[in-house]
C-alpha cells in the first residue's frame, strides 16, 4: 500500500516531532537509497507481526538491538548529551529497520516490496507531509480517538493522539500520536475501521508498558501509586533531560516492535481491499439460454408441451449440421456424382459471407423481414446450405426472437416458426405460377428465398481421391467453381423502411477494413444496445398512454429512433426473457 505510518511526540524542548516512521518501497528504490544515504550494514532485518502480539519474536537480531538501542546512562545530562534522546529512535550504530515481503515477488527482485523504518522520511516532499500531519495531531486537546482530515495538497490522514505516563513529564504525562498518510482518500476511508482498531491496539500496548514503568517509579520515590494532584505539583524532576520512549516503557526493543507492527499493518492494508472485475447482469441471450435450460431440466418434450400450450419449435435449437452425412471417404462413380457430392458441402460461413454473395438490395430485403419478424423461408435442394443460411440469419436478431427450424420436409405457419428451412420438394403455392396470394393456409407477410447452385468441376474425378472429411468452403474452390443464386419472392406489399439497427449492421458488413471477428463483435454490441432500447420501449407499452401517438414519437425520439424502428421494437420486445419482463413490470 502506498502509505506511511509514523509515531510522533511532543517534546518539551523541540515541540511536535516525528519520532519513527515506516513506509513501503520497491527493492530497486531501496537499493538506490543505500547508494545515496543509507548504509545497508547499519540496518537491522526484522519480520512483521500483528499489534496484538506484545512480545513478537525478534530472532537473532534481539542482542544486536539491545546493544545499540539509545538509552542514556545514569550520569548523562542535557548539557553532555549530544542530542535529545526523546526525539531519536536510533543512534550512530544503526539507523533503520528493514523487512521484505517475500510473498509479493521473487526475493531481491527489483519489484519486491520492502518496508523501511527510519526517524524521518528521506524524501523532502514526504517529510513535509509527515511534518504537517504531526503538527495537526499533537494539539492541546487529547481525545484518544481516531480522527480524519485531508486536503488536496497534503493528502489524507488518520491520526490517533494518546497520553503516556511519565514521572518526569509535565503533569506526569507525555503526548504521542500515530498517523497514517495516503494520497488516496477513498482507499484510506475504506480502511478506517481496520486502521482505527490497529492504532488503538498499538496505543494501548505502549500505554500499558508505560503505566507499569510509571508505577515502578512512584514506588521507588515513595510516592502514592494514585499520583494525586498535590504530589504532581510539588514533585521535582531529577533530570532536565526528556526521557525517550525506550525509557518510558522500559523496553529497549520497543522501536523494533513498532517496526514489526507498522510493517504488518501496511501489508494487511494491501489485502483488505482488492480490485476485482465485476461482471454486470448476464446478457439477454444468456438469460434466454438459462430459461431454456430450466425447461430442459423439467424434461418437457414436444408432445408434452402441447398440454401446457408451450411452443417448443425453436425453443431448443439443434446443431444444424448434426444430421449431415458422414465425411468419410465416399465412393464416386463418375464426374456428375462428384460434382453433386461436392455441392452438398457448400455452406454460408457468416453474415458477411452472405452479404457478399447477395447484392445489397436482396440482402436488405432478407434482413428487413428477419428484423421486423416476418416469416423468412429458405428453400433449396442442398440441405447443408439451407441450414447454414438459417443459422447465419439468426445472428441478426436476439436469441429470444429465434423461432427457427433449420430444415423441414413440410411447411410451418409463421406463428410456429419465423425462420424456416425447407426442402425444394415442398410446394408453397396452390397456383403453379407461384401466385403469392395463394400461399398455403397462411395470410401473414413472408419472404421466400429459393437457393440454387451452379457448379463445374475443375478436376478429373478419376485422377484424384478426395478426403471429404477436411472439406470446407476454401478447399472446395480447388475442386469446383460454383455460384449460389438467390431468388426472392415476397408478399410484403408496402415499401419497407429500413430500421436503424439494420443500417448499422449493413455498414459494418460493407466495411472492408474490418475483419470478420471485429464485424461480429460490432454487430453483437449493436444488438445489445438495441435490446436496451427495446426494454425502455416495453416499459412504455405497459403504461396507460400507449394509444397517444405523440407520446410514442416522443419515446422514439428519446431513444434516438424513428417511426421506421417501431415494427422492429415491437418484435424484439416480444423476445425479451421472462426474468427481464418481470423486472420491468415490478420497477
Amino acid at each position: 500500500m502506498n502509505a506511511i505510518i509514523a509515531l510522533c511526540h511532543f517534546c518539551d524542548h523541540h515541540g511536535p516531532t516525528t519520532l519513527f516512521c515506516t513506509q513501503a518501497f520497491k527493492y530497486s528504490d531501496y537499493q538506490s537509497m543505500n547508494a545515496n544515504k543509507l548504509d545497508d550494514n547499519l540496518g537491522i532485518y526484522l519480520e512483521s507481526a500483528p499489534p496484538d502480539a506484545h512480545s513478537p519474536n525478534l530472532g537473532d537480531q534481539e542482542n544486536k538491538i539491545r546493544k545499540t538501542t539509545v538509552s542514556p546512562g545514569p550520569t548523562e545530562t542535557a548539557q553532555t548529551s549530544p542530542k535529545c534522546k526523546a526525539c531519536h529512535a536510533f543512534d550512530e550504530n544503526f539507523h533503520h529497520y528493514i523487512s521484505y515481503d517475500n510473498s509479493s515477488s521473487i526475493s531481491n527482485s527489483p519489484n519486491q516490496i520492502c518496508y523501511l523504518s527510519q526517524s524521518s522520511p528521506n524524501v523532502s516532499e514526504v517529510f513535509a507531509l509527515v511534518r504537517k500531519a504531526c503538527l495537526r495531531t499533537l494539539h492541546c486537546e487529547v481525545f484518544e480517538d481516531p480522527i480524519f482530515f485531508d486536503d488536496d495538497k497534503n493528502g489524507s490522514v488518520i491520526g490517533y493522539e494518546f497520553i503516556i505516563k511519565d514521572i518526569e513529564g509535565r503533569g506526569w504525562q507525555r503526548s504521542y500520536s500515530l498517523i497514517i498518510i495516503m494520497k488516496d482518500r477513498i482507499y484510506l476511508q475504506h480502511l478506517w475501521s481496520f486502521l482505527s482498531k490497529q492504532m488503538s491496539t498499538i496505543a494501548s500496548n505502549l500505554k500499558e508498558q508505560a503505566e507499569n514503568k510509571f508505577q515502578k517509579d512512584l514506588m521507588e520515590r515513595g510516592l502514592s501509586p494514585t499520583g494525586n494532584q498535590s504530589q504532581i505539583l510539588s514533585f521535582k524532576k531529577s533530570s532536565k533531560q526528556v526521557r525517550g520512549l525506550t525509557e518510558l516503557t522500559a523496553d529497549p526493543l520497543i522501536f523494533a516492535k513498532l517496526h514489526m507492527w507498522f510493517t504488518w499493518i501496511l501489508r494487511m492494508c494491501s489485502r483488505q481491499i482488492s480490485e476485482e472485475f465485476m461482471h454486470g447482469p448476464i446478457s439477454e441471450d444468456e438469460q434466454i439460454k438459462c430459461e431454456r435450460e430450466k425447461l430442459r431440466e423439467l424434461s418437457i418434450d414436444e408432445n408434452e408441451s402441447q398440454k401446457f400450450g408451450l411452443l417448443m419449435i425453436g425453443m431448443f435449437p439443434k446443431d444444424p449440421f448434426e444430421n449431415n452425412e458422414s465425411r468419410a471417404l465416399l465412393q464416386i462413380e463418375n464426374s456428375q456424382d462428384l460434382n453433386k457430392t461436392l455441392c452438398d458441402f457448400i455452406s454460408i460461413d457468416s453474415l458477411r459471407h452472405l452479404y457478399r454473395l447477395t447484392n445489397v438490395d436482396k440482402f436488405n430485403q432478407i434482413a428487413y423481414n428477419v428484423i421486423i419478424g416476418n416469416q423468412v423461408i429458405v428453400r433449396g435442394k442442398n440441405k447443408r446450405l439451407v441450414e447454414s443460411v438459417i443459422s447465419v440469419l439468426e445472428g441478426l436478431i436476439p436469441l429470444g426472437c429465434c423461432k427457427s427450424v433449420h430444415y423441414s420436409s413440410h411447411y410451418l405457419k409463421s406463428y410456429e416458426c419465423k425462420l424456416l428451412g425447407l426442402s425444394d420438394q415442398v410446394s408453397l403455392f396452390k397456383d403453379v405460377n407461384k401466385d403469392i396470394n395463394y400461399v398455403l393456409d397462411d395470410l401473414n407477410e413472408f419472404i421466400l428465398v429459393d437457393l440454387s447452385i451452379s457448379s463445374k468441376l475443375k478436376i478429373d474425378s478419376s485422377s484424384l481421391k478426395i478426403n471429404f472429411e477436411n472439406l470446407n468452403n476454401e478447399t472446395l474452390r480447388e475442386y469446383i467453381d460454383y455460384t449460389i443464386d438467390f431468388e426472392l419472392c415476397s408478399n410484403v406489399k408496402n415499401a419497407f423502411q429500413i430500421p436503424s439497427i439494420q443500417t448499422k449492421i449493413v455498414t459494418y458488413l460493407a466495411n472492408e477494413n474490418l475483419d470478420d471477428d471485429s464485424v461480429m463483435s460490432l454487430i453483437r454490441l449493436a444488438k445489445d444496445e438495441w435490446l436496451n432500447k427495446t426494454k425502455v420501449f416495453y416499459k412504455y407499452l405497459l403504461s396507460p398512454n400507449i394509444n397517444n401517438s405523440v407520446s410514442i414519437e416522443s419515446v422514439l425520439a428519446m431513444l434516438n429512433l424513428g417511426r421506421n424502428d417501431e415494427l422492429a421494437l415491437k418484435y424484439w420486445q416480444a423476445g425479451l426473457s421472462q426474468e427481464c419482463k418481470m423486472q420491468i413490470r415490478s420497477s
